[in-house]
């Protein structure tokens, strides 16, 4: 199997691919289908702290509507899903939405902050 990582890859593609890993199984343990839209080449991922957080959400059926915004923090040497985290993105308990983030990608192209 080959696997390709994002924009020639970043420091950060482990992490972001773990926990869009763990996500996904967090949604197929639920019943939901995974296939068409949780994927790295469909989301807005954004990596503060040197790779302590990561922030993350997926386009709607290829439109510019996003699904809830999902957070990880890393955990020792892993990371693990924050709980009571805003759906918008904004007015995090943490300020990382005031924040620029270390790394930003979209669509699985990396992209300036």
């Amino acid at each position: 199997m080959l696997l390709l990582t994002a924009c020639g890859g970043s420091k950060y593609d482990n992490a972001i691919d773990n926990v869009i890993k763990k996500y996904k199984t967090f949604l197929s343990e639920r019943g939901r289908d995974t296939d068409d839209d949780v994927k790295r080449d469909n989301a807005v991922i954004r990596v503060y702290s040197g790779g302590k957080y990561i922030q993350f959400a997926f386009y709607n059926d290829g439109s510019l509507n996003y699904s809830s915004y999902e957070y990880y923090e890393k955990m020792g040497n892993d990371y693990e899903e924050m709980e009571h985290m805003p759906a918008t993105g904004e007015y995090d308990r943490l300020g990382l939405y005031k924040k620029t983030p270390d790394y930003k990608e979209v669509k699985g192209k990396e992209t300036k902050t």
